[in-house]
């Protein structure tokens, strides 16, 4: 009988779990003893698998910078209407977040954030910064 990807993927789980320590010692002896072979089979495997290995990081940095779920950045992106808070334009988003306390303010593309970023996060420079403007 066929077993469904759904038990294959339990059925590796389980595996997994109950081998780890042997797994991960043939793993770390590849990488010891063979690099050059298990670099070259690591960068292949990333070049088959580029979608999937580009969320794996997105969601892992979304985790590790700002403590975001995936499902959470893209509710915050949904509240934004996919667009950058700040000029509305659409594309890729950054999350934008007060440095010292590590708070969220929301989602910016490249231009505003790196702008902000570049004043400081400074009210009464960007204040300066619209008074040079208007002229």
């Amino acid at each position: 009988m066929a077993r469904t990807p759904e038990e294959i993927r339990a059925y590796a789980r389980r595996y997994y779990a109950e081998h780890r320590e042997h797994i991960c010692a043939r793993h770390r002896r590849n990488r010891h003893n063979k690099p050059e072979e298990y670099r070259a089979k690591s960068r292949q495997q990333h070049a088959n698998n580029r979608e999937k290995y580009r969320h794996i990081e997105k969601k892992s940095s979304l985790r590790r910078f700002y403590g975001l779920t995936l499902e959470q950045y893209d509710a915050l992106k949904e509240k934004q209407g996919g667009v950058c808070a700040i000029c509305g334009r659409d594309g890729r988003l950054n999350v934008d977040h007060i440095h010292g306390t590590k708070t969220i303010r929301g989602l910016l593309c490249r231009g505003c954030n790196c702008g902000l970023g570049n004043f400081g996060d400074s009210v009464e420079l960007m204040q300066r910064a619209i008074v040079y403007l208007k002229g």
